[in-house]
């Protein structure tokens, strides 16, 4: 059986980054569902979000992945 990871993906106007996203720092939000703030994840990968402009990222993916397959879990457009 294949491990499930999760981490963000800053896509951005000409390269996508990948921040890998550690599952002991995972809130489980009221819904019951999987939350970690992006905040979180910029500070422990040394970013804030003007970097995010410096970067040109429209968009910010929270995806779970095993083996090949990829979910998004969230999506936030900066546009």
């Amino acid at each position: 059986m294949t491990e499930k990871t999760y981490q963000y993906v800053l896509k951005g106007k000409e390269k996508d980054h990948t921040l890998a996203v550690a599952e002991e720092d995972f809130l489980i939000n009221a819904d019951g569902e999987i939350d970690y703030p992006i905040e979180k994840v910029l500070r422990k990968h040394q970013l804030a979000f003007e970097d995010l402009a410096k970067m040109e990222i429209h968009t910010i993916q929270f995806i779970a992945r095993e083996g090949d397959k990829r979910t998004v879990l969230h999506e936030i457009s900066l546009y």
